[in-house]
């Protein structure tokens, strides 16, 4: 016997095995440990000839468990008519296939246990010739979840559970009243539906309405077959403050009405209110006072807020609005918004 190995330190290593004119087989159909190991992924040159050497065995050792192949490849012209086969080591066959001088190539397939012990098993009734012997293993595959496992119409699997099938998108989508079918939009429920019922646009089916003839109490609305009152409107804060005369539309978060303007002249205090504070470095705070220009405030008039020490002097003056400066934090400050300033 002889190797052709695929690298040269494995044909070292392997090419001191011997043809092994042993009878493998005893009488008890256990075989024994004198025939040659084929190693993996190593292709191994033998000869069989019916009339004289019409048996041949050969070790093969599982590395791991997986999927393992051995393929046995007769030479152009030969005349063996006999099997090949993979056995356990008490003589049971795993896989065979008959040799006919009609064909060259036998692989035998198997699934192999780690460090499990097989045989192949070359027969020759008549005939001879030589062969090459090619032994690999791989990993198996693993199992799919979805084999043998139907699905009914318009389902598919998926790991091993029936799931709907995703239908195809509109794009761009259905305007109200349309539902979206095989990616094409179609008027929902093919129409208005009959009396009583109301139109699923997810099922695209008419469905029986749960509000057909259900009164409700003045004030509310039928919604899915319960009697519902209407939502609180939502009210928007006016910001910042409406300025004196003025009122807050809580629709809009507008200020309407005229401001008030006083009648006297432009000497006296002037009462208003701060609608913003903003805190300044050094424990000092910026206030925003609902009194501008119109009401004859200037920059550099003072003023007090009521129940908080200390006065504040006016920085900026708009038509409606100005600003001033106060040496009392936000703290100090507290909830007091009433302001007088002084004209």
């Amino acid at each position: 016997m002889r190797f052709q190995p695929i690298i040269v330190a494995a044909a070292l290593a392997v090419s001191a095995l011997g043809c092994s004119t042993e009878k493998p087989v005893d009488s008890d159909m256990n075989l024994t440990e004198t025939v040659p190991e084929v190693p993996t992924d190593f292709e191994v040159d033998d000869t069989v000839d019916g009339s004289q050497d019409e048996t041949d065995f050969k070790r093969i050792k599982a590395s791991m468990k997986g999927d393992a192949t051995v393929t046995v490849t007769f030479t152009d012209g030969h005349s063996v008519a006999g099997m090949v086969a993979i056995v356990t080591p008490d003589g049971s066959p795993l896989v065979d296939t008959l040799v006919t001088s009609n064909d060259t190539v036998y692989p035998l397939k198997f699934s192999a246990e780690s460090g499990a012990l097989y045989y192949l098993k070359v027969s020759a009734t008549k005939g001879k010739g030589g062969y090459k012997v090619l032994y690999t293993i791989k990993e198996p595959k693993p199992a799919d979840p979805c084999d043998n496992i139907t699905c009914d119409d318009g389902e598919e699997c998926k790991g091993g559970t029936c799931v709907e099938t995703p239908k195809a998108e509109c794009s761009p989508k259905c305007k109200s009243g349309y539902t979206c079918i095989d990616g094409t939009c179609e008027k929902a429920c093919g129409g208005p539906c009959a009396k009583g019922m109301v139109c699923n646009v997810r099922k695209n089916e008419c469905v029986k309405d749960p509000c057909y003839q259900k009164v409700c109490a003045a004030g509310e609305k039928c919604v899915s077959g319960v009697c519902k009152a209407p939502p609180a409107p939502a009210t928007k804060e006016c910001k910042p403050a409406c300025a004196a005369g003025q009122t807050c539309n809580t629709k809009t978060g507008t200020c309407e009405g005229t401001i008030e303007t006083p009648t006297d002249s432009c000497s006296g205090p002037l009462s208003g209110s701060i609608t913003m504070i903003l805190p300044q470095s050094g424990g000092k705070s910026l206030i925003v006072i609902n009194r501008g220009s119109k009401v004859c405030v200037k920059v550099g008039q003072t003023g007090k807020i009521s129940g908080v020490d200390g006065s504040f002097t006016i920085t900026e003056v708009l038509e409606f609005r100005s600003k001033a400066i106060i040496s009392a934090d936000e703290k100090a400050i507290g909830a007091a918004r009433a302001v007088v300033i002084n004209r």
